[in-house]
C-alpha cells in the first residue's frame, strides 16, 4: 500500500513536518503536487473544471476551494492509473496519531474490503450497528451522510477510480464531490488522524477565508428534500445513529 501526500510544490515547512511524523513512524511516502490556484485556477486546468456546475452549485467555491478538489481528484486518478494498488491519500497539515504507522502496516485496511475509509472526519454520525473490528480497539462504523473532511483516506485502486471519474471534470469541493455513501465506504472509530484548528494563519486557501460567509445560491426547503429518496433514507438511518463527532 503506497501513501500520497498532497502539497503545494514549494511550501517546504508543510513537507518537512509531514516528512518527519511519516519519517518516525517508519513509513515511506510520496508527494503529490497539489495545483496552485490561489491566484487563479492555471490555464492548463480549465478543461478538467464544469463552469457550468459551479454555476449551479448551492454556494460559490473560491479558486483555492476549486484547486484543492482538482487535487485529490487528479492524486486519485494517480493511484488508480499509475499506482494500481490501495493507498493512503494524507494533507500535508495532517497530524498521525501514535497507531497511524501500526495500522499502515497490519494490512486491515486492506483486508475490510471497503473502497474508501475515511481515517480523518468530522461532523460525523454513524449508524449503531453494525461495527467491524479494524486494529487495536478501532473500529469502522457506517457514516449516514457524507462527513466533513478530506484530510485523510484509504482508498482501494477501484475506489480511487471512483472518485476521479465521478469528480471530474470539478463541479464541487473537495470533500465530497458526490454521494460517497454509494461507494463501500466507512469511517474509521476513533479517528487515528487529527487536523489542526483551521485559522487564517493556518490555511493555504486564503481567498476560501475561515469565518467568511459564503454567497448563498440555493437551498432546498423541507418539501424539497423530502421528494428525494435519499433524503428519506438518511432520515431512516438518522433513527438508528449517533454522534461520533460533532462540528
Amino acid at each position: 500500500m503506497k501513501i500520497v501526500v498532497i502539497s503545494l510544490p514549494n511550501d517546504d515547512e508543510r513537507r518537512n513536518q509531514i516528512e518527519k511524523q511519516l519519517s518516525d513512524h517508519g513509513l515511506e511516502f510520496q508527494f503529490f503536487d497539489a495545483v496552485a490556484s490561489g491566484e487563479g485556477i492555471p490555464a492548463e486546468y480549465e478543461h478538467l473544471i464544469d463552469r457550468r456546475g459551479l454555476d449551479k452549485f448551492w454556494r460559490v467555491l473560491s479558486n483555492s476551494e476549486i484547486g484543492c478538489a482538482l487535487s485529490h481528484a487528479l492524486a486519485c486518478d494517480h493511484i488508480h492509473s499509475e499506482l494500481k494498488e490501495p493507498a493512503i491519500i494524507l494533507e500535508d497539515d495532517a497530524i498521525l496519531n501514535p497507531d497511524f504507522g501500526d495500522l499502515v502496516r497490519s494490512g486491515s485496511l486492506e483486508a475490510s474490503k471497503f473502497d474508501l475509509i475515511l481515517l480523518y472526519h468530522n461532523n460525523t454520525r454513524a449508524v449503531k450497528w453494525p461495527k467491524q473490528n479494524l486494529f487495536s480497539g478501532y473500529t469502522l462504523r457506517t457514516p449516514i451522510k457524507a462527513p466533513w473532511g478530506a484530510v485523510a483516506y484509504y482508498v482501494s485502486s477501484a475506489g480511487a477510480g471512483e472518485i476521479a471519474r465521478r469528480a471530474l471534470p470539478i463541479a464541487s469541493y473537495a470533500d465530497w464531490p458526490f454521494d460517497i455513501l454509494e461507494m463501500k465506504t466507512s469511517c474509521i472509530v476513533p479517528r487515528i488522524v487529527e487536523h489542526p484548528e483551521v485559522t487564517i494563519e493556518q490555511t493555504t486557501m486564503k481567498d476560501r477565508g475561515v469565518k467568511k460567509h459564503f454567497e448563498i445560491r440555493r437551498k432546498r426547503g423541507v418539501f424539497e428534500k423530502l421528494r428525494d429518496p435519499k433524503y428519506r433514507k438518511y432520515l431512516v438511518r438518522k433513527i438508528r445513529s449517533e454522534w461520533i463527532y460533532k462540528p
